[in-house]
């Protein structure tokens, strides 16, 4: 059989195995566009061949002031003040129409007020705020990011080496490097693999983060004075595949599974609406039987990608 490739290939392979041809499927096209989309649900969140281990970037953006009636020049590094909300900002960079600032504190600016810098002289008038990334302490992820584990900051050395010299990286590294370049550096890796275990039980060794995929934002609990505006941030995520762009995962055999009983508990609920009908000939409809058939064979296949597909939750041996 060709390889599925596409939604409707995948649902006419359902309806096949469903019996389409011989007897008639007695289910609407929503009904089977919904049966993938449940179906494609269940496995983006639990079978690890529909996510992909990914890193994203993102250059941390300032709020944005929009303004009009520009009366004077504003300066860098000069702070402002609004006249209604008593709203203050410091001037990162200046636009042609736009102020940039990390942050603004006192109160939230409205449009139409006139702000003021302090140092120049200069008035304009808002006429739009664009929050930035500085202000909220948190950064936009996509929708189809279900996880985000580690921020990895740029703004410090590459380097693995630990650049504090009081800590006990530094240290070992100092005392033990030229030992270690002529012989065998066994021990050397068994230290510095159970200084990062005890960096990661400390909290440490990464960045603290708050992540819910339901906000699309990922928080970052630190001090943002050593973020600048510009500066890249990289996001190590967890996405599900999109299937209109990796075409293969319509040719998934849990996922085709898992389709097609999805369909088939659909059309014993729609049979089940008629089960004290009598048909002719004595025929009798048997959705309710069908219903509870497709519900346990859902049971079965959902139980089988959990346990053999699903990543593990992440914990410490010790």
């Amino acid at each position: 059989m060709a390889q599925i490739s596409s939604r409707q290939g995948l649902i006419d392979y359902s309806l096949i195995r469903l019996g389409n041809g011989m007897i008639d499927i007695n289910v609407t096209e929503d009904q089977l566009n919904q049966a993938v989309d449940d179906a494609l649900q269940f496995v983006q969140m639990f079978d690890s061949d529909f996510t992909q281990h990914i890193f994203l970037k993102r250059a941390i953006t300032a709020n944005e002031i929009i303004f009009n009636s520009l009366n004077g020049a504003f300066i860098t590094e000069e702070y402002v003040i609004s006249d209604i909300t008593k709203s203050t900002f410091k001037i990162f960079s200046i636009g042609s129409t736009s102020l940039f600032s990390v942050s603004i504190v006192q109160g939230d600016l409205i449009v139409g007020e006139t702000i003021t810098g302090q140092k120049s002289g200069a008035t304009a008038i808002v006429n739009s705020v664009v929050i930035g990334d500085t202000q909220t302490h948190s950064i936009p992820v996509p929708d189809n990011v279900i996880s985000v584990t580690k921020v990895l900051n740029f703004n410090q050395n590459s380097s693995s080496l630990d650049l504090n010299m009081f800590s006990a990286k530094y240290q070992m590294f100092m005392n033990d490097i030229f030992s270690i370049t002529g012989s065998s550096i066994v021990y050397y890796t068994q230290v510095m693999t159970q200084l990062n275990m005890l960096e990661d039980v400390l909290g440490n060794n990464q960045t603290p983060i708050r992540f819910n995929r339901h906000t699309g934002k990922v928080y970052i609990d630190a001090d943002w004075h050593m973020f600048r505006p510009g500066d890249f941030i990289v996001l190590e995520c967890y996405a599900i595949l999109d299937p209109a762009e990796f075409t293969k995962t319509f040719n998934d055999m849990n996922f085709k599974k898992l389709v097609t009983a999805y369909i088939k508990r659909q059309w014993g609920n729609n049979l089940g609406k008629f089960s004290q009908i009598s048909l002719p000939g004595g025929v009798k409809l048997r959705g309710g039987e069908m219903y509870q058939e497709a519900v346990l064979e859902i049971q079965e296949i959902e139980t089988d990608i959990q346990s053999r597909f699903e990543v593990p939750a992440v914990f410490l041996i010790g």
